[in-house]
């Protein structure tokens, strides 16, 4: 499998590589990237959001997600690599970790 690391300054290259199916695993901080997050939904892509605490908003987004994990900063480190290294094996709907 190639691996390629791809930081985006706007979604709209995100939003096309991820029609062209050429994403494997999305690695977003909330709220910041919220806009991105219906389109990602339908998507089957994995995906990681960081977020500095839980609310309403953020638990709304993550109920519509699936293959998903939510992280509460700050990071664990061994945890977040432990999930990018697991992405494939993400399980329906989402968790916090």
């Amino acid at each position: 499998m190639e691996t390629c690391t791809y930081t985006m300054t706007n979604g709209k290259n995100l939003l096309s590589r991820i029609k062209d199916k050429k994403t494997g695993l999305i690695v977003t901080s909330y709220p910041y990237t919220h806009f991105l997050l219906p389109d990602i939904k339908n998507s089957g892509i994995p995906i990681i959001i960081l977020s500095d605490n839980i609310d309403k908003r953020l638990m709304s987004a993550l109920a519509g997600l699936s293959n998903s994990y939510c992280m509460i900063k700050p990071i664990d480190y061994q945890k977040f690599g432990g999930l990018v290294m697991q992405y494939s094996g993400a399980k329906k709907g989402f968790s916090i970790v």
